[in-house]
């Protein structure tokens, strides 16, 4: 491959899932220049990582992190890459074995450098695919993602002939299967302030990404998460923690003002609707404390916000 390229692979006590996310790094038919791991759990990666990495030419880099961030890991592992393009994966995605040549094929057919990053779909492994249309069609309907920006500079950007059809305007990408081109970067991290496990991170970061930069999905290349990292046990503190994130990147990301607030209400109010239904449906009660931890996070932050209107702060 002509372009050098990084993987970033963030891991948090998933030694199973890891090994099996790295087994696929390390079967791709061109490998990448360096893989580095950024390992914020209570318990050290798999030891045998490293002896796979030397075996296969590959530079690795390890770095234990005290502090479980998901975003701090990923601005981490952006800090020490050196590649001309730089790969996120996930400790529970995997790879088919010509993703990254065929990642790093459409890069190089941008000869101008304009595209400024690439995403892939990322498929649910354990997932029906008509019951994932029917809860992608109704979370749409109900609000998802209405509030996003709607500036986009990849809309403008001419591709070559090479790229035609093949690459299509995104304004958000999963972090499980987020590439960027390096030169592109510039001082763009991922917020901190969204901490822990961090959902929605990658669509904040996308959203102040993707305003002054091209960014692409390519429908063609296809990621699996794994589904052991899914469980329903933690809706609750979910549903907390997607409440809150999305109101941060509401009110800290974007400058769409009462409007893009009203918007991110509709979203999160369409998801508690939504969540309700789809445990009755599908017979998973544990489901609904999804929507009983986004109402619990709305009633808390309401109540912080009278608070500080009655108190003056």
């Amino acid at each position: 491959m002509g372009l050098s390229v990084s993987v970033i692979l963030p891991t948090h006590d998933r030694p199973a899932q890891l090994g099996e996310a790295v087994d696929s790094i390390m079967a791709q038919s061109c490998l990448p220049d360096e893989l580095i791991i950024i390992d914020d759990g209570k318990s050290p990666a798999r030891p045998d990582i490293d002896r796979w990495a030397q075996q296969a030419g590959v530079r690795f880099i390890y770095e234990k992190r005290s502090k479980a961030s998901l975003t701090a890991s990923r601005n981490r592992g952006m800090a020490i890459a050196t590649g001309d393009i730089i790969v996120f994966s996930e400790d529970d995605v995997t790879w088919p074995a010509d993703y990254l040549q065929k990642l790093v094929e459409l890069y190089e057919a941008d000869t101008e450098g304009a595209v400024a990053a690439i995403g892939a779909v990322v498929a649910e492994s354990d997932d029906n695919k008509l019951t994932r249309r029917v809860f992608d069609s109704l979370a749409d309907a109900l609000g998802r993602g209405k509030w996003r920006p709607r500036r986009s500079p990849a809309r403008y950007a001419k591709l070559p002939d090479a790229l035609r059809g093949k690459l299509f305007p995104a304004s958000r990408l999963s972090g499980g299967a987020l590439s960027l081109r390096s030169a592109s970067l510039g001082e763009f991290k991922f917020d901190e302030a969204l901490d822990g496990y961090a959902l929605g991170e990658d669509r904040e970061f996308c959203y102040r990404f993707g305003q002054s930069r091209a960014i692409y999905q390519a429908p063609q290349l296809k990621v699996a998460h794994l589904p052991a990292g899914r469980a329903d046990a933690g809706m609750y503190a979910r549903g907390r923690m997607y409440a809150e994130n999305n109101l941060h990147i509401a009110g800290k990301s974007l400058a769409g003002g009462a409007g893009t607030y009203l918007l991110a209400y509709y979203e999160l109010a369409g998801a508690v609707g939504l969540y309700l239904l789809w445990s009755i449906v599908t017979f998973r009660p544990r489901v609904a404390g999804f929507a009983a931890g986004i109402v619990a996070q709305l009633f808390r932050q309401g109540s912080r916000a009278v608070k500080g209107m009655l108190c003056g702060s």
